[in-house]
């Protein structure tokens, strides 16, 4: 059985993480911004080698609701639960800073992965960088 571990804040892994999966492989130009600066940065390891990735940072209300994205995952580690494990640490760590609320920003081919764990769709779909995204939320 491998070895999983979540970190936080390695944020140059999370980076090399993103930059393969959205910029390489989905083509996104613009995926860095400043939230970058302040966000939680967590990153997973199969065995010790980088797999994924995710972020979270406090809303715009300031307490309990957090904004989650950036959940990737490296074609190679796909398809055997990695990225439910990030988004499970990731929930973990917001209820621990005393959140209450999570919001993201969800391509829409992956709403069912959300929809299974939890979050439900709200307003409508819009583009980001050409690519259809819609709002989801969970109460934690």
């Amino acid at each position: 059985m491998p070895s999983l571990v979540c970190a936080f804040d390695r944020k140059d892994d999370a980076f090399e993480v993103r930059r393969r999966v959205y910029v390489e492989e989905q083509g996104f130009a613009n995926e860095f911004e400043p939230i970058d600066d302040t966000a939680i940065h967590v990153t997973l390891y199969v065995d010790g080698v980088l797999c994924g990735c995710a972020r979270v940072f406090p809303g715009p209300d300031g307490e309990s609701g957090f904004v989650f994205g950036r959940l990737a995952v490296l074609p190679e580690f796909r398809h055997q639960g990695l990225a439910g494990v990030l988004l499970d640490t990731t929930e973990d760590k917001v209820r621990e800073l005393g959140g209450t609320r999570i919001d993201l920003h969800a391509q829409c081919h992956v709403v069912p992965f959300y929809e299974a764990h939890g979050y439900q769709a709200y307003g409508d779909v819009g583009l980001d960088e050409g690519v259809e995204h819609i709002w989801m939320a969970k109460e934690l």
